[in-house]
């Protein structure tokens, strides 16, 4: 089940550059080169708030166009996604202030029920894991796309998808070529980031309280041991940082700002890296 934290944040105003097709039978963002003049396909899994929301649009954006990418934002959720309301509903909800402030607090729960319902019920990941799956098996035999390293990115509800991504194929070309991460939830530890088969990549703030110290020293003691027995892996903590911060952070605050474009520059190196040794 996704955290609180995982349904707070901003949403971003910058104009996107891509465009919406129909790919694999799914609605998809696309951004970047048509795949025979692109250096690799990156599909980037989503927040609870999905593939429509700005933000990670924006985060497809930026990645084609620092790496010559094709990246594609599909709609995994089948139109069910966490209304963006809730963000203005967590916000009051989570207020510490007057007493007007706590009055108002049962209303703005019960106004937040029917959004943690309907997206719990269509996205739990036995839902959706076969969405996640035929996709990118799709994406894997298709031929304008068979031949480009492919690689993930997941976001919160996301990075767990991406995080299964990377434990299938061992021995073999898998679904992916790489993985990265941002502030994924909901993980059982360590199972998920043990069973990672490909290089896998993580971004996390030390103030997640979604994941918290102890979750985030088991992620780094795990991803040692993936390592020595070839697997590489990554782990990158971001001081002061929270839940969400690299994709629904406030643009205002300068420091925030800075940390994501950060987790950005650091998806970057890891995909330059491990695409340029990828197998077709």
């Amino acid at each position: 089940m996704s955290c609180t934290a995982c349904f707070t944040g901003t949403v971003h105003q910058t104009e996107t550059k891509g465009k919406v097709s129909k790919l694999h039978n799914r609605d998809t963002y696309v951004s970047g080169p048509e795949f025979g003049a692109s250096k690799g396909v990156i599909v980037v899994i989503s927040d609870a708030f999905g593939w429509e929301l700005p933000n990670t649009r924006i985060w497809a954006d930026r990645l084609a166009e620092k790496g010559g990418w094709t990246v594609l934002v599909p709609d995994f959720m089948d139109g069910h996604p966490a209304p963006v309301s809730l963000m203005d509903t967590m916000l009051n909800l989570t207020k510490k202030g007057s007493l007007r402030d706590t009055l108002w607090k049962p209303y703005y729960a019960l106004r937040a029920i029917p959004g943690f319902a309907v997206f719990g019920l269509f996205n739990r990941f036995g839902a959706a894991w076969p969405r996640v799956h035929s996709y990118f098996a799709a994406l894997r035999s298709a031929p304008e796309s068979s031949c480009l390293p492919a690689g993930v990115v997941g976001f919160c509800w996301g990075g767990l998808h991406a995080v299964k991504l990377a434990a299938v194929g061992e021995g073999e070309r898998g679904l992916v070529d790489a993985a990265f991460t941002a502030h994924p939830q909901p993980l059982t530890l360590p199972g998920d980031v043990a069973d990672v088969v490909k290089p896998t990549a993580v971004a996390i703030g030390d103030r997640d309280w979604a994941i918290h110290l102890g979750g985030i020293e088991t992620i780094r003691k795990a991803f040692v041991e993936r390592s020595g027995q070839g697997v590489e892996c990554e782990l990158v903590l971001y001081e002061g940082a929270g839940h969400g911060f690299a994709v629904r952070y406030d643009p205002g605050n300068d420091k925030l700002a800075e940390q994501a474009e950060a987790a950005e520059n650091q998806a970057v190196a890891w995909f330059n890296r491990w695409f340029a040794t990828a197998q077709p």
